[in-house]
């Protein structure tokens, strides 16, 4: 039992040291993935955005051909571009629902802004919301 104390101590002790040594740039190492990893988190909500513009300007451009179908005026083929335009509309009002949602919850996260302009603070965060305090 006393060789595995002291096992456990020269352990301990080996592990001190290395701490000593190397915290300071091991901390900044991991403030810099924090970073990185928030740069990532605001570009993907930013994509998100553009892409629910770019779907939302799809589907207003589409709804008047669509209503002119559904009107019956002269020159359009309405069922094919009835129902086709419709589904469109549809399908692209549900992309700007899922593409906004995704991008104001990557843009509004409080912490990943934090982390962008102070790592080692955001760093701290995530240390103390592991160890549950």
């Amino acid at each position: 039992m006393a060789d595995v104390q002291f096992n456990v101590d020269q352990a301990l002790a080996k592990l001190g040291e290395l701490v000593t040594k190397h915290g300071p740039q091991a901390v900044d190492v991991a403030a810099q993935v924090v970073q990185v990893n928030a740069v990532g988190q605001i570009a993907q909500g930013a994509v998100m955005a553009v892409l629910a513009a770019v779907s939302a300007v799809a589907a207003l451009r589409l709804v008047v051909p669509v209503k002119k179908a559904w009107s019956y005026e002269p020159g359009y083929d309405n069922a094919t571009l009835a129902v086709g335009g419709l589904l469109g509309v549809v399908l692209l009002t549900c992309g700007v629902l899922i593409a906004g949602l995704c991008a104001a919850l990557a843009l509004t996260d409080a912490w990943a802004w934090v982390a962008l302009f102070n790592p080692k603070l955001a760093l701290a965060h995530t240390i103390l919301a592991k160890i549950g305090l």
